[in-house]
């Protein structure tokens, strides 16, 4: 078992770890890889890497507190379901609803792997490569399909 204070040191040496090897990924212009994630252009809807002691997961995430509107967004991705898959290779978890807390519900489309354990430091290859292949297709997939989603979710919400 990890103290408190060790497993704080452990999760930031992954993320730096994850950071230093997204650093030599360039992109089309030889620039190092900026990933998508809060800027999807549409509010309340990110792209997300997470990792526990449990699995890792790359998701879209749909966390507009007013529960209509998420509601909404979220059955308008789900019109796009068979796209973004078909973009991203492989089937998606779609969930409606989550309670990350008694208050505070998501909805969230992932893809993940198990086991996955952020303390096991001889995982992070594996699970960097894992969010690093994933998130690129799920990013292309969004890429694909976001500018009609854009014009779709302003009409419904406005």
């Amino acid at each position: 078992m990890f103290t408190h204070e060790e497993k704080k040191e452990l999760r930031q040496a992954f993320w730096n770890s994850f950071a230093e090897r997204t650093r030599s990924i360039k992109n089309k212009r030889g620039y190092s890889k900026k990933w998508m994630l809060y800027k999807t252009g549409i509010k309340g809807i990110e792209l997300k890497f997470h990792l526990d002691h449990i699995c890792a997961y790359v998701m879209i995430e749909i966390n507009r507190s007013n529960n209509q509107e998420r509601k909404v967004l979220f059955e308008l991705l789900y019109s796009f379901k068979t796209p973004i898959e078909n973009t991203f290779k492989n089937e998606l978890v779609w969930d409606r609803e989550i309670f990350l807390t008694e208050k505070k519900k998501v909805a969230r489309i992932y893809f993940e792997t198990e086991p996955a354990n952020i303390y096991v430091q001889e995982q992070w290859p594996d699970i960097i490569d894992f969010m690093v292949r994933h998130m690129t297709r799920l990013e292309r997939a969004w890429r694909e399909n976001a500018d009609v989603i854009k014009e779709q979710s302003k009409a419904i919400l406005n």
